[in-house]
């Protein structure tokens, strides 16, 4: 029983940190949304304990906390490769803005240079008329 309630303080704690560091702007909604999700896992497997147990001994796994601990790194792998995938396409965007804003700034350059350029010699000029 006191793990039931160790897990359900856990839950709690989860939800209290959650819901402050999106108030504070830290969390982007969807990350805190999986956080609260994870949460409430945690209210069942402290709720649903001896399902866990009992589904557990069906799978034929001896301890109901292994099947826990293997969800659990199930879950964070899947998290990884979220994240991974996330950094990937962040990093593709930050490329593409930098060229954006090199090219945003070489324009005034450019465009400098084509009023202050000389004349060349070959162009045709108001004085070739004569």
């Amino acid at each position: 029983m006191k793990l039931e309630f160790f897990i359900l303080g856990l839950a709690v704690l989860n939800f209290i940190v959650v819901i402050d560091v999106v108030r504070r702007r830290r969390m982007h909604e969807h990350f805190a949304m999986l956080w609260l999700l994870l949460g409430f896992g945690g209210l069942a497997l402290a709720m649903l304990r001896p399902a866990v147990d009992r589904l557990s001994s069906l799978l034929g796994i001896t301890y109901g906390t292994s099947l826990v601990f293997t969800l659990a790194i199930f879950f964070l792998m899947m998290f990884s490769m979220y994240l991974t995938i996330r950094v990937s396409k962040l990093e593709t965007q930050i490329e593409q803005l930098a060229e954006h804003v090199a090219f945003l700034e070489s324009e005034p350059l450019r465009r400098d240079r084509s009023v202050t350029k000389p004349p060349d010699e070959y162009e045709a000029t108001d004085d070739d008329d004569h």
